[in-house]
Formats: C-alpha cells, sequence, structure tokens
C-alpha cells in the first residue's frame, strides 16, 4: 500500500470514527435528558397547596356573634355585641357586618374590623356605627350580622 491509499485509509477511518462518536453522542444526550425528565417527574411530589391553608369557613363558622343589641343614642344609631372565637386557632383580620332589612327587602349594609386578633377561647365587643353623624341609616324592620375573616 502507497502513502496515498494509507493517508485516504486513514481518513476513511478517522471519518467514520467521529460520526459513529457523534451518533453514540447524540444518543448518550438523549438518553440523559428523557432520564432526567422520568426521574424529576417521578420525584417531585405532588402537593396540594390547598391542603395548607385553613377552611376559613368552616373556622369562621366557629366565630360567634351573642348579645347584639341596636342602640340609638345622640341621633345615632349603632349595634354592640360581643363576638367568641370558638375554634382552636386564632383569628385575624376580623370582618363584622350588619345587613339592614325592611320588610325582608335589603336596604343597607354597615360593617367594622376587629383590630389585632382573637384567641381561641377569646371574646371581644364590638361596635358597628350606621349612618354618618346627624345621618340615620336607610328605615329598617330586621338586620342579619355577619362575620368574614382574611385569616387564621
Amino acid at each position: 500500500m502507497d502513502v496515498k491509499q494509507l493517508a485516504a485509509a486513514t481518513g476513511k477511518h478517522l471519518a467514520q470514527g467521529f460520526l459513529v462518536g457523534i451518533g453514540l453522542m447524540v444518543a448518550v444526550l438523549l438518553v440523559a435528558t428523557v432520564g432526567q425528565s422520568i426521574f424529576t417527574n417521578a420525584m417531585t411530589p405532588k402537593i396540594d397547596p390547598a391542603s395548607f391553608l385553613p377552611d376559613t369557613k368552616s373556622i369562621t363558622e366557629k366565630l360567634i356573634v351573642s348579645d347584639v343589641e341596636e342602640m340609638k343614642a345622640g341621633g345615632q344609631t349603632y349595634f354592640v355585641g360581643l363576638l367568641t372565637n370558638k375554634s382552636d386557632r386564632i383569628a385575624r383580620g376580623i370582618h363584622i357586618e350588619v345587613d339592614l332589612f325592611n320588610k325582608n327587602k335589603f336596604v343597607d349594609q354597615y360593617s367594622t374590623y376587629i383590630t389585632g386578633s382573637l384567641s381561641a377561647g377569646e371574646s371581644q365587643h364590638f361596635k358597628i356605627n350606621c349612618g354618618c353623624k346627624g345621618e340615620q341609616p336607610a328605615e329598617h324592620t330586621s338586620y342579619k350580622i355577619r362575620v368574614t375573616t382574611s385569616g387564621f
């Protein structure tokens, strides 16, 4: 074999080796990528964020309003009452609303916030002012009180 033939054969073998190497590298990268994707999906925990949040509806049902009275004094109308936390958690961001009705028709709404927090078993008085000074709330025959909260 002469030098030209040897160089051609060597070049051919190098080219084949290079192509085989690239093919193997592509195959290894493909297997690694697919394997990593499968591993990541298998190892990623499936967590429902809502499972860490309290059921605020059931908790607000444990914020009990009692001893409510509608009072009128000095040209103003207001509601006073007692709020008791009968849940086992601290309540924060408590909002108390009073809806006024005239013969079962909604006519107005007023509200107040309880400042700070209310520990489990704790009670706190509240007062909801209706209307502005010198201005009476809408005429009403009944009312309903509702408690909401932004967090526990």
